[in-house]
């Protein structure tokens, strides 16, 4: 088997991943204006929490392989990508301060349904790499790696 084979074969599994994790998940019509930029369209905005997620450019690529659109870069925007849930358009962006999901407020019209879809969104992102539960692994040892690298983390003391 080539390397070209290979790395065929891995994206094939990535996305076959992806497909199991972020069931209802999609790309959102070309078209779709998206929602950090566009003073057209409302939405529900919900900043991101640096430890929700993986880093930045590693959401970039989840969302890449799920073939959703992206709007490119504008004045304090690195990257959007516009996307559905279950039939309702969402976006997530880099943006100067971090990263945000957007929620169209045109389909949910209640905040706390649109805090559920974005606290499904975080979920399904964040298990993306890991592919859901491997087989034989229990979600205690699946959290502890996670848990553990956390407590890893050191503050940075303050240059006197």
């Amino acid at each position: 088997m080539s390397e070209g084979d290979d790395a065929s074969k891995m994206l094939d599994e990535v996305r076959a991943r992806l497909g199991r994790v972020m069931r209802g998940f999609g790309p959102a019509e070309s078209s779709a204006p998206g929602f950090a930029r566009s003073s057209d369209t409302s939405s529900w905005r919900f900043p991101v929490s640096r430890d929700s997620l993986p880093l930045s450019p590693v959401v970039k690529l989840i969302y890449l392989f799920l073939g959703c659109y992206g709007l490119g870069r504008s004045e304090k925007l690195d990257w959007e990508f516009v996307f559905k849930v279950d039939g309702t358009t969402c976006s997530i962006a880099s943006e100067k301060f971090g990263l945000r999901v957007y929620v169209d407020r045109n389909s949910v019209a209640e905040e706390a349904e649109a805090e559920r879809l974005f606290q499904r969104i975080l979920q399904a992102t964040a298990r993306g790499p890991e592919g859901g539960r491997e087989e034989g692994v229990g979600a205690d040892q699946q959290g502890a790696g996670q848990r553990g690298r956390r407590r890893d983390r050191q503050p940075v003391p303050p240059v006197a």
